[in-house]
This record gives structure tokens, C-alpha cells and sequence, in this order.
């Protein structure tokens, strides 16, 4: 085949590109063309990219951009560099955010804080003093500041800890 693309779920199933001898570790490792092999491509869920695999839809439309401009001609030289994507979810009670990395690798520190009485869970992804990424459901007041922070790429700062609680809501005098 001169193109396979192979997208399903968030984990990536990558039983039939190991069996077709492609290289796998977490996802199907592919290169800023978006090769995994010559003539062959993967993107989407599945891919790989410098360690980092992402399961939402918006880093596959960009990897779908770069191969098609590629494969068209219309941009040969075009390379997918990586994406910084952060997904909100609402669904009736369920509250949901997540961004960057969500697999821990070598050298990744996870926190993680769950309230099942609350129905809460929280995790971060750090390496050093930098926010790779994180999961936040059910309590998603401190989505904006981690957001923001994983953004801009700032240090997390003493205590990445704090970035899961929210600060108390101030009293109301009455």
C-alpha cells in the first residue's frame, strides 16, 4: 500500500502496524511528515509524534492538513511540529478538561487527587517544574489556571500540588 492511516481511541491500538513490522512504542512513531515507513503514514489517535500521542480530534485535523498538503502537492515541504490542545466537556453533570500529555513516560512525575464522594479526579503531568499536561473531572476550577499555565509553558512552581486545589471562595458578609 502506498498510504495506511490508522486512527482509533484515545489508547492507541497498534497491534496491526506491529504485525506489519512499523515502529511502535506507545502509538505508531511517525516523523514530522507524518511517516511511519516509506510511503506509509499514520496520524490521529494512533500516531506518535516526538513521544507524544494526543487523543483528541483537533491535533488529527492538523496532521490531516500537513499529509494532504504534502501528499497533494500543494505544500511538499509542509511538517506537523506538534500541537498544544485543550478540550472542555460538558455533558448534563459530568465536567471535563484536558490538555498536553496523558501518558506517563521516563523521567514524568504524575500527581493525582480523586474524590469519589464528590465524584472529582485530578492528575498532572510534570517533568521537572514544567506542566506537561493534565485531567481534571468533575471540579474544573483550577482549568483555567492550568490551562494557562501549560500554555504559556511556565514553571509550576514550588508546590504543583496547589495547582489541583482551588483557592476557598471568599465569605459573604451579610
Amino acid at each position: 500500500a502506498d498510504l495506511v492511516v490508522l486512527a482509533c481511541g484515545v489508547r492507541p491500538r497498534t497491534g496491526l502496524a506491529h504485525g506489519a513490522g512499523l515502529p511502535v512504542r506507545y502509538g505508531v512513531q511517525v516523523d514530522d511528515t507524518l511517516a511511519c515507513a516509506p510511503h506509509t503514514y499514520a496520524l490521529g489517535d494512533c500516531a506518535e509524534h516526538r513521544g507524544i500521542t494526543h487523543g483528541l480530534a483537533a491535533p488529527a485535523w492538523e496532521q490531516a492538513d500537513v499529509l494532504a498538503a504534502r501528499l497533494s502537492g500543494a505544500a511538499p515541504g509542509a511538517r506537523f511540529t506538534g500541537t498544544r490542545t485543550l478540550a472542555r466537556l460538558s455533558a448534563g453533570p459530568v465536567q471535563y478538561t484536558a490538555f498536553g500529555e496523558h501518558a506517563a513516560g521516563p523521567g514524568v512525575d504524575v500527581l493525582r487527587i480523586g474524590d469519589a464522594t464528590r465524584g472529582t479526579y485530578k492528575k498532572l503531568l510534570l517533568r521537572g517544574d514544567r506542566l506537561l499536561g493534565g485531567v481534571l473531572v468533575g471540579d474544573l476550577g483550577t482549568a483555567g489556571t492550568l490551562g494557562r499555565a501549560w500554555l504559556d509553558d511556565r514553571p509550576a512552581g514550588p508546590d504543583p500540588l496547589s495547582l489541583l486545589v482551588a483557592p476557598p471562595a471568599p465569605a459573604v458578609r451579610q
